[in-house]
């Protein structure tokens, strides 16, 4: 059995939405029992100006990857649903590249790692980067200089490598990896 968390910013998670998410991720697990845990976030925008205020972001970790999902809605259940659905899509994806390279190999007791699953499409375009020292601050102003997705840079704190990302909803995101 999978391990689930749930947890709720600016709401309650009820005993209600708590079951409805528990039945949407069983479901999910019956189709791939390989998930190995998942985390499951809802939110409720504060701003009265976003129509589609409620969150519900779904994390599951498989045995070397992350897949994800993230929808908005008027009404929870239905970001719940919607939610659900996109990762159920997302996970049946992966269990068929998982599938697919695993029936490529000759040894098909063999475990499937990621070097074994074919990346959805060819790399085609390197970049070198020099990774400058930088506060998260300057960073964001980098991203938003450049017009990218996001921004890789050394933190001049900690020294280590950070990404700081646009969110959806308008604000930053910090990525600080740990080893």
């Amino acid at each position: 059995m999978m391990q689930i968390q749930i947890r709720g910013k600016n709401t309650k998670v009820t005993d209600a939405l708590r079951s409805a998410i528990e039945e949407k991720m069983d479901k999910v697990h019956r189709h791939f029992d390989q998930i190995i845990e998942g985390t499951v976030e809802l939110s409720v925008e504060k701003n009265p100006k976003i129509t589609k205020n409620q969150r519900v972001e779904i994390t599951l970790h498989v045995k070397g990857s992350t897949i994800r999902a993230e929808k908005a809605s008027d009404d929870m259940y239905s970001a719940i649903d919607d939610a659900a659905h996109k990762i159920e899509r997302q996970v049946e994806r992966y269990k068929g590249r998982v599938y697919a390279s695993s029936a490529s190999h000759q040894n098909h007791n063999a475990p499937v790692t990621l070097r074994d699953i074919e990346p959805p499409g060819p790399i085609v375009r390197r970049k070198k980067h020099d990774l400058k020292p930088m506060s998260p601050d300057e960073a964001s102003l980098q991203l938003d200089l450049l017009q990218h997705e996001f921004y890789v840079f050394r933190n001049a704190d900690s020294g280590e490598v950070n990404v700081i990302y646009k969110r959806k909803d308008g604000d930053y995101g910090l990525i600080e990896p740990s080893i």
